[in-house]
């Protein structure tokens, strides 16, 4: 999105429970994918999104995007969305950026189909189970990871809640290769 998400862009947007971070993060990904503006942001290219929800109701997950996409027009680029809740009704493991072999698949999949140029963790608490929140050396891999996709051109969006004190939530090293922080 001009002018701040570009190829590449690591961003993370954090807030308290419930003030809309999955609406904003799933319209991001809906206006990515169909060349849509929002607000004065305009989507140059439009991009494939890997959505990777470890939270939402699938029925919930759904409907927003049925009012999301609503009257607009069909994608131009492809929206792939990974549901935790799905997963675990499919009896399938679900996302764990704790471990490697999962960063490994979804940056292999991510090489693989360059249709996909945004990926979207939604949200951090969710699809990192068991990582000390505090603690930088568990932040070290997957922090990695990010500066991988980031070498192959891949704009990722870190969904994430905020402490008591209304910042984000653990370790500020999650906040050193980050370059836009909303």
């Amino acid at each position: 999105f001009d002018p701040w998400l570009r190829q590449g862009t690591i961003c993370l947007v954090y807030a308290k429970r419930g003030c809309g971070k999955s609406w904003f993060s799933l319209s991001l990904a809906v206006a990515a994918t169909r060349g849509l503006e929002i607000a004065n942001w305009k989507t140059i290219n439009p991009v494939g999104c890997l959505y990777l929800d470890g939270e939402m109701a699938c029925d919930e997950l759904q409907s927003r995007l049925k009012k999301l996409t609503s009257g607009h027009s069909f994608p131009l680029a492809p929206l792939n969305i990974v549901s935790s809740e799905y997963m675990k009704s499919k009896n399938k493991p679900t996302i764990d950026l704790t471990n490697e072999k999962c960063r490994k698949d979804i940056l292999k999949s991510l090489k693989e189909n360059k249709n996909f140029g945004l990926l979207v963790i939604d949200n951090l608490s969710c699809l990192t189970p068991r990582i000390s929140e505090n603690s930088k050396a568990s932040w070290d891999d997957i922090n990695q990871w990010l500066l991988e996709l980031r070498a192959d051109g891949i704009a990722v969006i870190l969904v994430h809640h905020t402490g008591k004190d209304g910042k984000q939530r653990g370790t500020s090293a999650r906040e050193d290769n980050i370059d836009i922080s909303i």
